[in-house]
């Protein structure tokens, strides 16, 4: 089997944690001045008395690019997929890796695209209010990163051996569908791109979702040296992340309820 080259192990480490924690770090300094600006909005407008944080329409979450960013990072980003295709491609060569990796890469766009296209017609459809939308966001945040900071205390899983390595198109579907695209990952990205307002505004988020994407992309090329360099590093960074992530999970919910009049909330 056809291995890389030393250098490209060495050259790659780096650069892949700096792309990760450099991505997640900035998904985490932009929620300030986004709350801030919603906050200026909200004190020049007399048409929003109450202490809650929103925009001039009452559309959007209080939520920059970066923290979006973030929240699907933390949903769809490559730290879960590194065990997974290891364990896949263990005994294969390159050339099947590669192409188990591009064909998982192009089914996840795929199924998150058709998942977008048809949860958001159909929230449309129904009528479902932007507020409970977001309050949904917040709930769905806030549980899926206190999974991930409980995780570590849920004893391992022993996974099946099989005598035989599964067919690419196999594979390729086990790795797109749930490992890459989660199912809270969908209902996110759903609830993310019907809050938007505008289309720049989807377009957007459209192009940090296959920016995540394209990280689980070179996640997967290099999943051994990753996985030798960055195994422990990278599952105290989703710690972090999660613990954060749950805070803001919740602030979404308190702002949100709030917003709706069930209760008085002063961020």
């Amino acid at each position: 089997m056809r291995r890389s080259s030393p250098a490209v192990r060495i050259l790659w480490v780096p650069l892949m944690l700096s792309i990760q924690v450099g991505g997640a770090m900035w998904g985490l300094a932009r929620p300030s001045a986004a709350m801030d600006r919603d906050m200026t909005i909200r004190a020049a407008s007399p048409t929003h008395p109450a202490p809650v944080i929103l925009s001039a329409s009452s559309q959007t979450a209080p939520l920059g690019r970066g923290v979006i960013f973030t929240f699907l990072y933390l949903l769809l980003g490559p730290n879960k997929v590194l065990a997974p295709f290891v364990k896949l491609t263990q005994g294969t060569d390159a050339r099947y890796s590669r192409r188990l990796a591009f064909r998982a890469f192009l089914l996840s766009i795929a199924a998150l695209a058709i998942a977008a296209l048809l949860g958001e017609g159909f929230l449309t459809r129904y009528g479902i209010h932007v507020r409970v939308l977001n309050v949904t966001g917040g709930l769905i945040i806030f549980l899926v990163a206190l999974q991930k900071v409980l995780q570590q205390y849920a004893p391992p899983g022993q996974a099946p051996e099989t005598d035989s390595a599964p067919s690419l198109h196999q594979a390729a579907r086990t790795l797109a569908f749930p490992t890459i695209v989660t199912p809270p990952g969908i209902a996110a990205v759903i609830i993310f791109l019907t809050v938007s307002p505008t289309t720049a505004a989807k377009l957007q988020i459209g192009g940090l979702i296959v920016a995540i994407l394209v990280l689980d992309l070179l996640a997967m090329l290099f999943a051994r040296p990753a996985l030798k360099w960055l195994g422990t590093p990278l599952s105290l960074f989703d710690v972090v992340l999660g613990v954060i992530q749950v805070a803001l999970g919740l602030e979404i919910m308190l702002v949100y309820l709030a917003a709706m009049g069930i209760f008085p909330y002063h961020p």
